[in-house]
């Protein structure tokens, strides 16, 4: 066979390429320091949600927006610099039609790997964490439910609690679809966590804000559960992802009154029958080697 014949069989067989994922069109701009109130906990729309074609996240920090690309905590950031996690930016993109969740978090980390010129590389580093198991005596998580949400007069959509002492929330319609499997709601000095259809994986995810360490899933347990976790969130670190409370939500009507709140570590022994556990353990962290406070023309 000719040389000729056997390159061409050769790059016949060869992978194509992968195409790098893009957002159709982005645009970044720092925020109106006026038309904001900190940050909102975004993003809104994008896979999965009401309005996939589109995403916006307001009034977000870049470490917000890395934690989000990369999927990964505050805690888990290192070579930070003060102005990552006080300018906030405004981020609006077209999302390219099919794609996913996973994709989503592909484009955005080439956003911000180009706009803000951003060099970063994963380090694996050993750092106390905790370990969220099944308490003695067992779990308590009850079946997952579906909860449908109640649209208001306005416009706005209404999502109820699954038992005493946790307020409904109010929200925009477009936010809706991203908290009606579970939300975080502050109020009146007290904390509460809804799940009407959520993971312990998710559980572990949302108390590592609350906790300033990372907190791995290791209890065994699979599937999706229905659970409200009320405690008092003095000395928890905050605000966060998912606090407070869920972005356009209006608490509505007070907390209870009554007896004092157990800490977060009591409540979740107590009303899950889970248990946090102080342990040392490896965990994967991004660092930040370099990127520019001003980022470029959209």
């Amino acid at each position: 066979m000719r040389l000729w014949m056997w390159l061409a069989v050769a790059l016949a067989v060869l992978p194509a390429q992968a195409q790098r994922l893009d957002f159709d069109v982005a645009s970044i701009k720092r925020s109106d320091p006026g038309g904001g109130s900190g940050i909102s906990g975004g993003p809104r729309g994008g896979p999965g949600s009401n309005d996939p074609g589109r995403v916006v996240y307001t009034n977000v920090t870049l470490t917000f927006l890395l934690g989000s690309a990369y999927d990964i905590r505050r805690m888990q950031l290192a070579g930070v610099e003060k102005w990552m996690d006080t300018d906030l930016f405004d981020v609006e993109a077209k999302v390219p039609q099919g794609a996913g969740k996973d994709d989503l978090r592909i484009m955005t980390q080439n956003l911000l790997l180009d706009r803000f010129g951003m060099k970063v590389h994963r380090e694996t580093k050993e750092m106390p964490i905790y370990a969220l198991v099944v308490a003695k005596g067992g779990s308590k998580l009850k079946p997952a439910q579906e909860k449908s949400p109640t649209t208001e007069k306005d416009g706005s959509v209404r999502m109820g609690g699954i038992g005493e002492g946790c307020p409904a929330i109010r929200v925009g319609a477009g936010v809706a679809p991203n908290l009606s499997k579970g939300y975080m709601v502050f109020v009146n000095g007290r904390a509460c966590m809804v799940s009407f259809s959520q993971s312990t994986k998710w559980l572990a995810d949302s108390l590592a804000p609350r906790l300033g360490r990372p907190v791995v899933d290791s209890t065994g347990l699979t599937g999706e559960y229905a659970f409200q976790l009320l405690f008092d969130p003095g000395g928890t670190s905050m605000p966060g992802p998912m606090a407070p409370p869920p972005p356009g939500a209006q608490p509505r009507g007070p907390a209870p009154d009554g007896d004092s709140l157990p800490d977060l570590f009591t409540a979740i022994q107590q009303q899950l029958g889970l248990k946090l556990e102080s342990r040392r353990g490896p965990v994967e962290t991004l660092v930040i080697d370099h990127a520019e406070k001003t980022p470029k023309e959209n």
